[in-house]
């Protein structure tokens, strides 16, 4: 990243100056995107097609979501695991979307915990798992 950086410096041209800065926000906030929504929807994506077992839902835990150092509540995140068997035994982890309450989160967390489930497993490394949104549907209240 430094060697781009004086490369760019090499060249003293204001119009260069503002492509390459205009390049970098650009790439932060793409990369700041991405990870706060797209790859949850690329990875939910890239599994409806996969092969689906039958999982079920162990216990779970509602994990408190904080804004930055302020220390105020963001919201509430469900963190549950699973088991599932293709071939043999495997764990995995959900994570829903965000809450507004505690207890929307303990009501989502309670409909989930011991059900039954269709886990989506890669074709080349069934340890490796998904569980899509829209096959809880019927299992959770319209929000």
């Amino acid at each position: 990243m430094i060697s781009l950086f004086l490369i760019a410096r090499h060249h003293d041209s204001p119009m260069f100056d503002l492509i390459w800065g205009t390049t970098l926000v650009s790439l932060v906030v793409v990369s700041i995107f991405w990870n706060c929504t797209g790859s949850r929807k690329y990875e939910q994506w890239r599994a409806q097609n996969w092969p689906v077992a039958s999982g079920k839902f162990n216990e779970g835990e509602i994990i408190t979501m904080l804004k930055g150092r302020s220390k105020d509540i963001a919201g509430y995140v469900v963190r549950i695991d699973y088991c599932y068997v293709s071939g043999q035994s495997y764990d995995g982890v959900y994570f829903t979307k965000e809450f507004p309450t505690h207890e929307a989160a303990e009501e989502y967390l309670n409909r989930l915990e011991n059900q039954s489930i269709s886990v989506r497993i890669s074709p080349n490394k069934s340890h490796q798992s998904q569980i899509l949104d829209s096959d809880l549907v019927g299992l959770l209240p319209p929000r």
